[in-house]
């Protein structure tokens, strides 16, 4: 778990991880679940400008990260990330994730189950203020996101988010602003999504 890193709750003491990447590089590692970085719950990782986690793979969920956790997304780069089975690509979500800069892209997930969810495959709340999903010069980019069936399950997109690829959404899809500029598909053969917003 987690090539790069990997953050546990210990409770037998009740204590949890925090990283706080201000800068630097996680490049080609490689884990199970988490190529990248793994947050467990309870633990926090916040990711700031200049910082980048790419070229990592997971056999499983999260390429690039898998987070349980709380995921802070300041600035910086998750990039070329992939999975070998499942998906989540660049971000595997099951906790909070938080992303108000930086960018996700040129990542990828072989699964196609779920639709191409090799940007960020969210199976909890991902809350997208700002910062960018796909590249805008790149159209065959593959960083889809997946909004996964659950009431639990919602991606919410406001201010100057921006997402550049395709969205499947089977959970709920609060759009209070921002831009896609992909294709929007609510709901598969999994289920059907719920969308809000303006």
């Amino acid at each position: 778990r987690g090539g790069g890193v990997y953050l546990a709750y210990d409770s037998a003491t009740g204590k949890s991880g925090t990283f706080i990447m201000t800068g630097g590089s996680i490049i080609g590692c490689a884990a199970q679940l988490g190529g990248g970085v793994y947050v467990a719950t309870g633990c926090t990782f916040v990711m700031a400008t200049s910082s980048n986690i790419h070229n990592c793979i997971a056999n499983n969920d999260g390429g690039g990260v898998i987070n349980h956790g709380t995921f802070k997304m300041y600035g910086g780069t998750i990039s070329a990330c992939t999975t070998v089975a499942f998906g989540g690509g660049g971000v595997c979500n099951k906790g909070t994730f938080i992303m108000s800069d930086g960018t996700i892209k040129g990542c990828t997930s072989p699964d196609g189950q779920y639709a191409s969810r090799g940007g960020v495959r969210n199976s909890n709340q991902f809350t997208m203020t700002g910062g960018t999903i796909g590249d805008p010069d790149n159209e065959n980019d593959a960083s889809h996101v997946y909004n996964t069936s659950s009431q639990e399950t919602t991606l919410t997109i406001s201010g100057n988010a921006k997402i550049y690829t395709d969205v499947t959404n089977v959970g709920i899809l609060n759009a209070d602003g921002g831009e896609m500029f992909g294709t929007v598909t609510n709901g598969n053969e999994y289920g059907t999504g719920t969308i809000t917003g303006s």
